[in-house]
């Protein structure tokens, strides 16, 4: 991960660890969906693992599975 990636991924688990929502809003290809699936994974690996719910375009779904099979394959 980029250094931009890591500091918003500790972003959202600050907000997550605190019990306040956010939203990751950052520009086009700037890599909100691995920051977003790094938060999934840090859930997981501290047992606070719920089901999650992905709301995308149609057109993107193909990413995101790819995505989740990449860098959380369990």
């Amino acid at each position: 991960m980029r250094d931009y990636q890591v500091r918003g991924l500790n972003w959202m688990i600050s907000l997550y660890e605190n019990g306040i929502n956010g939203i990751l809003a950052d520009e086009m290809g700037l890599g909100k969906t691995l920051q977003t699936i790094s938060l999934v994974g840090y859930m997981k690996l501290c047992r606070k693992s719920v089901p999650h719910l992905v709301i995308s375009p149609k057109s993107t779904l193909r990413n995101w599975m790819n995505e989740l099979k990449r860098w959380l394959p369990s």
